[in-house]
């Protein structure tokens, strides 16, 4: 009974963020209060996995109490710092990460909603990005405003999406891979777009199946043997290829359905592409026991947008035979719905269920 309790009131909560953002995603006021009901749900679970355990114990016994591979960013030690020095509880410093997260990456729909389906668009990210959030929330920071980041830089705010960038990467050093913006935006908006993209898989392909030079090239670019590890470090995993695409194969067939929309909206055919290579990188995560899959997280979350746009229009699957508008819809929230059902309640992927006001039933 907890974990049915559990799933209609995650899915309230996913489908009223939706509507109301719908309704009112010109309204910072609205975002601001959808962002901190998100963030109160958030801090009352808790612990959901290995993550938010670690945290809760660095915020309960001090930094120096944690021995890892490679230090905190200095962006999220000084957060943690300061919400320690005034003797806040670890929940405060929870609520305060999942508020920053949901406005940022709310703040990326709001900028894009001349070209968005916004209740599909919130509704991806309420459906994963946001539960992923609960525990991995260090580096879903650090997503939320890199994704904004490309979105103003790619509308022409240089500097400003570029400061972003830096920013998030003071909260996880991995979002430094979004820089790839300052170059992609000439190489694929433009009408051979799709040859760069095709070369760009290519090489994607053969950097996976040569996960050592993978390794090497992320040394460089981070200094950080913990980093390059994610792409080199071996272990027994029961993940396959096979399972990784087969749950992202709608979203990612829409999306190449859906390519011609791209041409209303020039910027699409960057964040296209940054999602298919995103896809690919990601897909190193089903074939080994590292969490490499996270560095691809800044790109394939950039669906949220792509399908947005896509279900914006009727989908043409070839001469003659179209999609309604409608019937995109449908199919994308079945979907998303049935596979968040799949992954947090019968596989059990992070600890959701059940939430702490339903345990007892």
């Amino acid at each position: 009974m907890s974990g049915i309790l559990t799933f209609v009131f995650y899915s309230l909560i996913i489908f009223l963020s939706s509507y109301i953002l719908k309704r009112k995603i010109k309204s910072n006021y609205y975002i601001v209060l959808v962002a901190a009901v998100c963030a109160t749900i958030m801090m009352c679970k808790g612990s959901i996995g290995t993550d938010t355990n670690m945290y809760i114990s660095v915020y309960e016994n001090g930094i120096d109490s944690l021995h890892r591979w490679v230090e905190f960013e200095w962006g999220f030690q000084a957060l943690l710092i300061a919400f320690r020095s005034i003797g806040l509880p670890y929940q405060a410093f929870f609520f305060t990460i999942s508020f920053i997260t949901m406005i940022f990456i709310f703040l990326a729909i709001k900028n894009e909603r001349d070209n968005v389906n916004v209740f599909i668009s919130t509704f991806l990210i309420m459906v994963d990005f946001y539960f992923l959030s609960w525990n991995i929330i260090r580096q879903t920071l650090a997503m939320a405003v890199a994704i904004y980041a490309m979105c103003i830089y790619l509308d022409g705010k240089y500097k400003k999406g570029i400061f972003f960038i830096i920013v998030a990467s003071l909260f996880h050093t991995s979002a430094i891979v979004c820089l790839a913006v300052l170059v992609c935006k000439y190489i694929f908006e433009n009408k051979k777009y799709k040859w760069f993209l095709l070369v760009s898989v290519i090489i994607a392909i053969f950097l996976i199946s040569n996960r050592d030079i993978l390794g090497k090239i992320v040394f460089l670019i981070t200094k950080k043997d913990y980093y390059a590890s994610y792409f080199t470090r071996d272990a027994e995993t029961d993940g396959n290829l096979f399972t990784f695409y087969l749950k992202c194969f709608p979203i990612l067939l829409i999306s190449i359905l859906g390519m011609r929309n791209y041409n209303k909206a020039t910027k699409y055919k960057t964040l296209f592409s940054f999602m298919i290579l995103g896809y690919i990188f990601s897909s190193i995560g089903a074939i080994t026991a590292t969490q490499v899959q996270r560095v691809g997280y800044y790109f394939t979350y950039l669906d949220t947008l792509i399908i947005g746009l896509c279900c914006n229009n009727k989908l043409r699957i070839k001469k003659g035979l179209c999609l309604s508008k409608n019937n995109l819809i449908l199919i994308v929230v079945v979907f998303k719905l049935l596979l968040f059902w799949f992954d947090r309640f019968y596989k059990g992927y992070a600890n959701l269920v059940p939430y702490p006001w339903f345990a007892n039933f």
